[in-house]
């Protein structure tokens, strides 16, 4: 029998968040849409911190598995995570974060790559527009995985962010495999409607596989065709032993 010493395993994306307080009149200047996430390269950002200038910013290991596993480890669980990163200042720093949270992280350094920034601009109305530029851990591909963090896992964490391009499906799909070979339950989240609307047969490839979801109800409804949360949650509730939808202010439905 093989040993479960890790509760949760997480495979996305590696990102260094960058978070910087600007005026209202500064991101007018800027040229963004307020509260969005889009992607953008290296290029943008230089762009927009030259604009800045010097100032106080916040910087923080991020992407969005990655949080769910950072929460759960400084909840007092054994967790590890699998990514990639540029062979750089920032990539030494999320490796660092990693190591002083006490988890396993899998991450291959790309010596061609920078590692990735989700650039987090904050105004007065504490409203968050996040620029993102993958860089290296768009080349996470099936050849990064090694199965040993995955078959020590009780549970495998996956984000749909990982479906935006064929690498990081089959990374997926290998992923699954792994832990279907090992009695390694597998939770996704959605990640956004983004995801559901353009990699829809991915997304369902993986729902199919999973014994546990997380969904907010735009991505629900979005999946479903239901005209509103609670029937969304039926029709999934159908498909997937464990499901969580998010409803905002209003909580959530659990099954």
């Amino acid at each position: 029998m093989e040993i479960k010493d890790i509760q949760l395993c997480g495979l996305g994306n590696g990102l260094v968040d960058i978070q910087l307080q600007v005026s209202n009149e500064e991101f007018l200047q800027l040229q963004v849409i307020k509260g969005e996430m889009r992607l953008v390269d290296s290029t943008k950002h230089n762009e927009i911190l030259q604009f800045l200038g010097n100032r106080q910013l916040n910087k923080c290991s991020g992407g969005s598995a990655a949080n769910t596993i950072i929460a759960f480890s400084q909840m007092g669980g054994s967790a590890a995570y699998k990514t990639t990163l540029g062979n750089d200042a920032n990539g030494r720093f999320y490796a660092g974060e990693f190591n002083d949270l006490n988890i396993a992280l899998q991450a291959k350094m790309l010596d061609d790559e920078q590692t990735g920034i989700c650039l987090i601009l904050i105004t007065p109305d504490s409203e968050r527009t996040m620029l993102t530029s993958l860089a290296a851990t768009a080349k996470y591909s099936k050849e990064h995985i090694d199965k040993g963090l995955i078959a020590r896992s009780e549970w495998l964490y996956l984000e749909g962010y990982r479906f935006s391009n064929s690498e990081g499906t089959e990374a997926v799909d290998y992923a699954i495999d792994i832990a279907k070979r090992h009695n390694t339950h597998i939770a996704l989240t959605f990640s956004d409607v983004f995801i559901v609307n353009a990699f829809r047969e991915n997304l369902k490839k993986t729902i199919d596989n999973a014994d546990l979801i997380f969904c907010n109800e735009q991505e629900a409804i979005a999946y479903t065709g239901a005209s509103n949360s609670e029937e969304a949650f039926d029709i999934l509730s159908e498909k997937v032993p464990n499901i969580v939808v998010t409803l905002g202010k209003n909580g959530s439905i659990i099954k």
